[in-house]
């Protein structure tokens, strides 16, 4: 990978935690956000399957 690229990929992820880190502190508690989420990432997570891209059908055993 270029060094210019690594610079511009470094700058990302320091922002990317920068906006976490602003989110934790602001809103400590995301336990509600996580309970809304947990119809996408529950199946991810069993499946590998991300329900939109889904086949429609009864949910697999």
């Amino acid at each position: 990978m270029p060094r210019r690229q690594r610079i511009v990929f470094g700058v990302w992820v320091g922002l990317a935690e920068l906006l976490v880190g602003a989110v934790l502190a602001t809103w400590p508690d995301i336990g509600p956000v996580i309970e809304r989420a947990r119809q996408w990432i529950g199946d991810w997570w069993r499946t590998g399957v991300v329900p939109s891209t889904a086949p429609a059908g009864p949910p697999p055993a």
